[in-house]
């Protein structure tokens, strides 16, 4: 008699032990790494101009950065992988037509300066990528950016005799090179000219020297950190508020909405499952009787 009745109810009990584990809450996978983009103004002839970088799908702006002068490099901004638009608009004026658009590829895990460099007339884009590995021990990590428009090429060393850069032409980027750390000067040829230019380059730091040209002429270095040791990696970014960083966190409800649902849709087969399984049990028992 116990048979007929057992076995259903214990069938049941493996159901609903299914059902348990279907509710254990699963850890949502983890978040997709974001790349990172920085953008550089370095036109000694174009006014100040406002930076937009926006989703390539709908046009959604996520970051914008006003009054970028020459020589403004901005912080990251951190950016799920994906193709993005950067435009640069004249900052006064009222004007909206960009003086320089493009689109760039973000990579997961990777660091890039999308730079705007040349006179007015002849304005590009380039594209640099970031390597933001630590220095060796207290060392610092270099690299240039030829970026005088002044000299078709230039060379960069250290006053202590340790060469960045030889004959680099217009936009060349050079390796990065570990250097000791602390107050550096750096001696900037072009042809007969000949200047000099310092940098606190601290310990554990990589940094890029963008050679830039002064009013005067000469030439002089801005030197920008593209990573600290023992910070977050890279230092800064703007927070969007949303945009395509909601995206992550939409699927991730929508995950788990469709999880609940199914659970639910289950522990209504279950429940149907149950009241047939105690009718069945009543008829055994009243036959038996």
């Amino acid at each position: 008699m116990n048979r007929r009745i057992t076995r259903p109810l214990a069938a049941l009990g493996a159901i609903a032990a299914a059902v348990g584990l279907a509710l254990i809450p699963v850890a949502p996978a983890a978040a997709v790494e974001n790349g990172y983009v920085r953008v550089a103004h370095l036109s000694p002839d174009t006014l100040e101009v406002d930076v937009t970088l926006s989703s390539l799908s709908g046009g959604t702006v996520l970051y914008k950065l006003s009054n970028v002068g020459y020589g403004g490099v901005s912080k990251y901004m951190s950016l799920p992988a994906g193709t993005y638009a950067i435009a640069m608009v004249p900052s006064a004026g009222g004007a909206t037509t960009p003086l320089v658009s493009a689109s760039i590829d973000v990579t997961a895990g990777k660091a890039e300066t999308v730079a705007a460099l040349g006179r007015n007339a002849n304005l590009s884009t380039q594209v640099v990528s970031d390597d933001l590995a630590a220095p060796t021990g207290s060392q610092a990590r270099v690299r240039t950016v030829q970026a005088s428009v002044n000299n078709s090429s230039l060379s960069v060393k250290t006053t202590a005799g340790l060469a960045l850069a030889s004959n680099a032409s217009f936009g060349a980027v050079s390796s990065y090179t570990d250097v000791p750390s602390g107050s550096t000067t750096f001696d900037l040829t072009a042809g007969s000219l000949a200047d000099t230019a310092s940098a606190d380059l601290a310990a554990g730091s990589t940094q890029t020297l963008f050679v830039l040209d002064t009013a005067a002429g000469g030439l002089t270095v801005v030197p920008v950190l593209d990573s600290v040791a023992l910070t977050e990696t890279p230092v800064g970014g703007v927070s969007t508020g949303g945009g395509a960083l909601a995206v992550a966190e939409q699927q991730q409800n929508l995950e788990m909405g469709g999880g609940i649902l199914s659970a639910a849709v289950l522990l209504a087969g279950i429940a149907a499952l149950l009241v047939r399984s105690r009718r069945r049990a009543a008829t055994a028992v009243a036959r038996v009787e």
